[in-house]
């Protein structure tokens, strides 16, 4: 099914947690275990990805690394573990929210892309691997979201509050940018962006 046209018929399947909507695209019979096993296999599935953490050396420091190596365990997944996922089966994960898209990690192209759509603060896994002529396809019909990027879902309210203070010195033409693909109107001052960003978008 294509995900551009299709997109509201995606949002009726079941949302996952972020690793257990993962475990879905990489092990089809998962979703065939009963609830047991399914608690199981994601708890093993934590345990081996976080004793390699400390494989990664220059990508994280010390104290990163101890926060995603006890968010995976609790499976939990905050912005850094999302990153680190992404390194550790060397691949580009996508996340589209309203018809609007952004990587875990900056774009590879020469790895294959898995694609989840977060819906409800959960996430909605696509049974496929992408490669780059279909992600093309995606980024001529998609907006890339330049401000969801930087919230960290399992802590929206301080991630939103840090965004919206390092954003407070950007210069008016950055802000711009930042909502080129929102319909605002184009005499809008600072703090009218700021106050629209806050609150039409963040919801802080």
């Amino acid at each position: 099914m294509d995900l551009i046209n299709n997109y509201n018929n995606y949002l009726n399947y079941e949302p996952h947690p972020f690793i257990t909507a993962l475990i879905t695209i990489f092990d089809k019979n998962f979703t065939l275990l009963n609830n047991k096993h399914k608690k199981n296999y994601i708890t093993e599935f934590c345990k081996i990805i976080s004793y390699n953490i400390h494989k990664y050396p220059s990508k994280f420091t010390k104290s990163i690394k101890n926060n995603i190596f006890l968010n995976i365990k609790d499976n939990i997944a905050d912005y850094h573990t999302k990153q680190f996922i992404s390194y550790y089966f060397n691949i580009n994960i996508m996340i589209i929210i309203d018809y609007k898209y952004y990587f875990t990690n900056d774009y590879n192209n020469s790895l294959s892309t898995i694609i989840l759509l977060k819906h409800n603060n959960l996430f909605i896994p696509i049974q496929k691997f992408y490669y780059h002529i279909d992600i093309i396809h995606i980024f001529n019909n998609l907006h890339q979201e330049l401000i969801l990027n930087n919230i960290d879902e399992n802590n929206i309210k301080q991630s939103s509050l840090i965004f919206l203070k390092k954003i407070n010195n950007y210069k008016l033409s950055e802000l711009h940018s930042l909502l080129k693909y929102y319909t605002i109107p184009n005499n809008f001052n600072k703090q009218q962006i700021l106050n629209y960003i806050k609150n039409n978008i963040l919801h802080y």
